[in-house]
């Protein structure tokens, strides 16, 4: 079974790279829509970890 922090550190992680990811497609593709897209279901994953670890 994986640690708690492995994964939460993982997601965290990921939700940088989505940021950066966010960044480059508004600053360069000049794209809003898809940018905002990518931004929101990157970063909700921490969300639903945080979450789940609740339940």
């Amino acid at each position: 079974m994986l640690h708690d922090n492995f994964i939460a550190d993982i997601t965290e992680d990921f939700a940088l790279r989505i940021i950066n990811l966010f960044r480059y497609i508004r600053k360069e593709k000049h794209e809003y829509v898809m940018s905002m897209q990518v931004y929101r279901s990157g970063t909700s994953i921490g969300a639903n970890v945080s979450e789940s670890k609740n339940a």
